[in-house]
């Protein structure tokens, strides 16, 4: 880490340091990702019903990673290791040219993981109930309100190689990019709010099956999970905002020192919608097949006073032998089977002295 000396007099958030922002980087994409090949792997082949929302997973699986690659090289060109002031006009372009790619696969892979969220609800809902009929609502507005963030996104400028050439006469940015300091945070702070809005929604869209009689255990611990999930991305969302609006932390002010944090707060946010995505797929299946694969034994020890219970009257060839041998009998195996679980072997063994 390179730091000047005005850097030692003040606290380094964890986040500015390269190793932790790496490890922190690493491991949630690595959770997405075995996540999502679960989930894919049951749609595919163990239920053998692929649908649209797959296929969003897969566009929002390369979408993170792209962006989590970037953000791990972006300490390379400073970020959160050197403050703005201190790099030449050179240094900072090839930052906010590095920079301008991994933020703009950010607003992309919400969108595709919202739109994957809500296109499986319709595969949950039943045909003509009000809870499918929003979540059709629900997808029309998010695939409106992820166009439009991710069009600014992509093109802050025109033409949008203004974004990096800060130096150039006459720049036209707008949306994050944009040179007046209210219409960047206004644009910031709109898109958070929105996506906090819209995650809180979609994650209480189904919470009413947590409620219902006929509710299986199994479903809502599975629920409270979706929904305990679902309220880190949205308290990820939250902080983050907060994190870049503290004046003395205000990224627009000092984008490579202060916005490492917030940046990395997105990628955490990103990948554990990810699971959230992926989790109620592949979970029943997991379950069931971890369900077959455990035994139960039962082992019943049992004495019987018989005319062979004293040693004297054991026969020669019993009583010369070890005295530790022992019978192992085993009796029939049962299946103990769940509608909802699948099944699994419960085999019971009785030992006989």
């Amino acid at each position: 880490m390179i730091l000047t000396r005005a850097d030692t007099l003040e606290s380094v958030p964890v986040l500015n340091h390269r190793a932790a922002a790496q490890g922190f980087t690493i491991t949630f994409t690595i959770i997405a990702w075995a996540c999502s090949l679960f989930r894919l792997h049951t749609r595919f082949f163990v239920i053998r019903s692929p649908w649209w929302d797959d296929l969003f997973i897969v566009l929002a699986l390369l979408s993170n990673t792209t962006g989590s690659i970037i953000y791990c090289i972006l300490p390379k060109y400073g970020s959160g290791t050197r403050h703005m002031s201190t790099m030449t006009v050179g240094e900072v372009n090839a930052f906010l040219r590095v920079f301008y790619v991994g933020s703009a696969t950010y607003p992309f892979s919400l969108t595709v993981i919202k739109l994957a969220v809500l296109f499986q609800y319709l595969r949950i809902f039943k045909t003509g109930s009000k809870r499918r009929a929003a979540s059709k609502v629900l997808i029309l507005v998010t695939a409106i309100w992820g166009l439009i963030y991710t069009f600014l996104a992509w093109v802050p400028c025109a033409p949008p190689s203004d974004m990096w050439n800060i130096g150039k006469p006459g720049r036209h940015c707008w949306g994050f990019a944009s040179s007046s300091l209210a219409e960047a945070l206004g644009f910031y702070i709109s898109h958070s709010v929105s996506t906090t809005v819209l995650d809180f929604v979609i994650f209480l869209l189904p919470m009413h099956l947590f409620f219902q009689a006929d509710t299986q255990k199994n479903t809502r611990v599975a629920l409270l999970c979706l929904f305990g999930l679902g309220t880190i991305v949205n308290l990820c969302s939250i902080g983050r905002l907060i994190y870049s609006l503290t004046p003395t932390l205000n990224s627009f002010g000092d984008l490579t020192w202060n916005n490492a944090t917030p940046t990395g707060l997105a990628v955490i946010e990103i990948n554990l919608a990810a699971v959230c995505a992926a989790l109620p797929i592949f979970w029943p299946v997991l379950k069931e097949k971890w369900g077959r694969i455990t035994v139960t034994y039962e082992v019943r020890v049992t004495s019987e006073d018989s005319k062979y219970s004293r040693p004297w009257s054991l026969p020669s060839q019993v009583r010369d032998g070890p005295p530790e041998k022992i019978e192992l009998a085993e009796s029939p195996r049962t299946v103990m089977r769940s509608s909802s679980e699948g099944g699994y072997w419960n085999p019971e063994a009785t030992l006989k002295v």
